[in-house]
This record gives structure tokens, C-alpha cells and sequence, in this order.
């Protein structure tokens, strides 16, 4: 019995160093940090305005891009908004991922590293009551290395646009 746990035990310790079993607490890390750009200034009852949701991915890991749906190995990273009554969002414009051969697929895939800029259009109706709004943001990916990809995650974050006075 005391054999058997110690092969376990040895097995376990093998797949840490060779970096396939991700670190104690590697879960728990947020390795893709999320702001948005362009909502500080009040938004007018009537027109639009860019904002940019900026993602930052960890040093050494990247994420799918969104098109990456149509291929069954990868995990595709999906962003979706939704806003109070008076606002409404534009399609959302990806920058262009890069083409990079993953070891782990043995071919290219589209992936993201560093900084990514996904942009889209507010519009507020011209009936709109000033005040704040609340928008949610929900945002699936999965944050890979060259050696292992973590579980996929979601994560629903909330941020506040202001509408102005006419």
C-alpha cells in the first residue's frame, strides 16, 4: 500500500516539474485583467461615442480569439455587454489575432497576447433619463502557455456609464 501512494506521489511530483499540472493558486490568479475606456465623460441623450474594453493578458500566456469557435480544440474568447434601459452597444471589433503554431495543436491557431483593444459604439436614446447606468460585461476565455491552459474561466464584471443632462 505504502508503494503504491509513494509511485502516486512520485507521478504527481513528475507532472509539476515538467509544468503539465498548473502551480498551487494558478486558478485562482487573474491572468487577463479587463477596464474600459472612453465612459468616464457623461454620455449625451441622442448620440453615440466609441468605448474600448482593454484586456491585458499575463506575461506568458495568451487567449483564443473569438473565430477560434469553429475549431473544436481551442476555447474561443467571448465578450458580451449589456446596459440599462436608454443604452444600447454597437457590434464588437476585435483587433486581429495572431497566427502562431501551438505545440500543443501542432498547427496555428489565432491567438492574443499583451494588451487587446476590442472597440464598439454606445448609442443612448434621445429619450434617455440622466443618471448613472450600469453595464455588465461578461467575458469567457481560457488563459494558455506554451505548456498547459487553465480551466476555462467567466467572469461578469460591472461598470457605470453616466448619461448627461440634455
Amino acid at each position: 500500500m505504502r508503494r503504491g501512494a509513494g509511485v502516486v506521489l512520485l507521478a504527481l511530483a513528475l507532472l509539476a516539474a515538467l509544468g503539465a499540472w498548473p502551480a498551487a493558486g494558478a486558478e485562482d490568479e487573474e491572468l487577463v485583467a479587463v477596464s474600459l475606456e472612453g465612459g468616464r465623460r457623461p454620455l449625451a441623450p441622442g448620440r453615440s461615442r466609441e468605448l474600448t474594453i482593454c484586456l491585458r493578458v499575463a506575461p506568458g500566456f495568451h487567449i483564443n480569439g473569438p473565430a477560434s469557435a469553429a475549431d473544436p480544440g481551442l476555447v474561443p474568447t467571448r465578450l458580451r455587454l449589456e446596459a440599462e434601459r436608454g443604452l444600447s452597444f454597437g457590434p464588437l471589433r476585435w483587433p486581429r489575432p495572431q497566427e502562431v503554431k501551438l505545440s500543443s495543436l501542432g498547427r496555428p491557431a489565432a491567438v492574443y497576447h499583451g494588451r487587446i483593444l476590442v472597440r464598439t459604439t454606445v448609442r443612448v436614446a434621445p429619450e434617455a433619463v440622466p443618471g448613472p447606468r450600469r453595464v455588465r460585461l461578461d467575458l469567457s476565455y481560457q488563459a494558455c502557455n506554451d505548456r498547459v491552459c487553465q480551466m476555462p474561466r467567466r467572469r461578469r464584471l460591472v461598470f457605470t456609464l453616466r448619461v448627461a443632462a440634455p
